[in-house]
């Protein structure tokens, strides 16, 4: 007799004959009187003990069917159309697209997020950064300071990395700086919004428009001036700039600065500048420049500075608008007050010494003892019966210089001199005198160089330019060699030692030379602009340099003092 096969629902699934089987489903239904049913029995016992473990699904599943999915270690059951997870939650790169109902949970393995189906979307339960963006976001956390004490905080994360900390407990330094490396030292963690130091170098700011503000950098806002108020401060005021600074409604003072020089002045047409003082209690005006003709005047004075004259001793001069002529005899001196500049428009004349700052006249600065100041400056004579000493001196006139009993007339007494009498661009006209000397000993000419050559290079005429570097060996090209310090030098004015180098062609001057030479043996060009000293026979009147003054012991390169007498 057949069995009848139904389903839970009470469905008939199959009806086996006897001495039949049955392979509708995952097992084998076996009929009556069916010779060897045992092996299918067992089988099919083993199956659903392992749920149909298998790396592939069940063939012709029944809904409701179990399968331990052996390729993702997941328990799934049939639902009629697909085998569904029915583990914690599902785990793939893409969302579960069917028999999908309200709760299942779906964790995204690329984002690293877990989902939750709603019933017709999965909306993300967290966290809110993904996998790629790294941790971002408010994190609530405890953080233990350096005295061991717990404060619950928010942490706000980006890419990692903590930006900020809201705190609402006093202010404390974590005991391990939090995460991104902005907190490092003793980094505090005030009560409320605390930002980061330096993140991948970038400083992390709050940024936007505040109201209001306890502090700045660090500075208490008490400790600012506002300028709707009348304000005092403690510490120093700079105004960095040259505009200056202006008082006044109508800016009438301003202070400037151009270069080097500062002007105080009164914006004011005809406005005078005054400079008061204090004097016992009452204000006073110590000088004042009239704002209509510009005459400085001291009112303590019976009279002006201007036209000033004094038969006495140790007169002050602060300026003059006209002529200085003050008798003072002896060691008596006129101190020409200030250090900042003094003009006298006139002659200034004096008996005695004349000291001062900068010492400036459109006229004759005359002194019968010692001028002494820092620049001077005379658009006429400038004569002393002493010592003139000061910085820099210039005259539009003549410097009288007269020493007798054959005395040296111009010295420099600070030692030997590194600068230079005149320019190739400023110069000198005819220089008279009966005799001149110098420290050097050879006659040179500037000429265009094809490259830079250092003294004693050994050059010929050709190149790019005019002169260029010696290049073969005992040539009869040889022009000069490049001077090291010439004694006199022509065509001064055609450039500088790099451009136009000095070429001595006569007199002493150092050699660069290879290889073994003696004192007296004659040089000829060695190739490479250098020299050697000349084999028996290979000297001409055209291939030699000059005759060696020093001896060199060695056979490499080197410099022997030489007389250059090229032909």
């Amino acid at each position: 007799m057949s069995y009848t096969i139904t389903l839970t629902n009470g469905s008939v699934f199959a009806t086996i004959p006897d001495g039949t089987i049955n392979t509708d489903s995952s097992m084998v239904l076996v009929g009556k009187n069916y010779a060897g049913y045992g092996q299918f029995i067992n089988d099919d016992i083993i199956r659903l003990l392992q749920n149909g473990a298998n790396t592939t699904a069940p063939t012709a599943p029944l809904e409701g069917q179990l399968w331990y999915d052996q390729t993702t270690d997941t328990m799934k059951v049939y639902t009629g159309a697909t085998f569904k997870v029915i583990s914690g939650a599902t785990s793939s790169s893409t969302a579960p697209s069917t028999s999908n109902v309200a709760g299942d949970l779906w964790y995204d393995s690329v984002n690293s997020q877990l989902n939750v189906y709603t019933g017709t979307a999965w909306i993300l339960v967290g966290p809110a950064y993904t996998g790629n963006t790294g941790v971002s976001g408010a994190i609530v956390t405890t953080i233990t300071d350096t005295n061991a004490v717990s404060h619950v905080a928010v942490e706000m994360y980006v890419a990692n990395a903590v930006v900020g900390i809201f705190s609402k407990d006093a202010a404390y330094t974590p005991a391990v700086a939090p995460a991104g490396g902005g907190w490092t030292g003793s980094k505090l963690v005030q009560p409320g919004l605390t930002m980061a130091g330096t993140i991948s170098g970038v400083a992390q700011l709050f940024q936007g428009t505040a109201n209001n503000s306890t502090y700045l950098n660090g500075i208490a806002s008490s400790g600012f001036v506002a300028t709707t108020s009348n304000q005092t401060m403690t510490g120093t005021l700079g105004i960095l700039n040259d505009t200056g600074l202006s008082v006044g409604e109508n800016s009438d003072f301003r202070v400037t600065v151009s270069g080097s020089d500062v002007t105080l002045r009164n914006q004011t047409s005809n406005g005078n500048l005054v400079i008061g003082a204090n004097v016992g209690g009452t204000p006073n005006s110590a000088i004042s420049i009239n704002g209509s003709t510009g005459v400085v005047s001291i009112p303590s004075l019976s009279t002006t500075v201007s036209n000033l004259s004094n038969g006495t001793s140790n007169v002050t001069i602060v300026s003059s608008g006209g002529n200085v002529s003050i008798g003072v005899g002896g060691s008596s001196n006129v101190a020409v007050f200030a250090t900042t500049g003094e003009y006298i428009t006139g002659l200034l004349s004096i008996t005695g010494n004349v000291i001062g700052g900068n010492l400036n006249t459109a006229g004759l600065l005359s002194a019968g003892g010692n001028v002494i100041g820092g620049n001077l400056n005379t658009a006429g004579l400038l004569s002393a019966g002493g010592n003139v000493i000061g910085g820099n001196l210039n005259t539009a006139g003549t410097i009288t210089v007269n020493s007798g009993s054959a005395a040296t007339a111009i010295v420099n007494s600070a030692g030997n001199g590194v600068g230079n009498i005149g320019s190739s661009s400023s110069y000198f006209n005819t220089v008279f005198a009966q005799a001149t000397t110098a420290l050097y000993a050879d006659v040179a000419e500037r000429f265009a160089a094809d490259e830079i050559y250092e003294p004693g290079t050994v050059v010929e005429l050709g190149g790019s330019a005019e002169i260029t570097r010696v290049k073969i060996d005992a040539s009869d090209k040889v022009f000069g060699v490049i001077s090291t310090r010439p004694a006199f030098m022509m065509n001064g004015g055609a450039g500088d030692n790099d451009s136009h180098p000095p070429v001595a062609m006569t007199g002493r001057v150092p050699v660069i030379v290879t290889g073994i030479v003696n004192k007296g043996d004659r040089l000829i060009s060695a190739g490479d602009g250098v020299a050697r000293a000349a084999q028996p026979g290979e000297a001409t009147a055209f291939n030699v340099i000059g005759r060696a003054l020093s001896s060199k012991t060695t056979a490499g390169a080197g410099t022997v003092e030489a007389i250059v007498t090229i032909k």
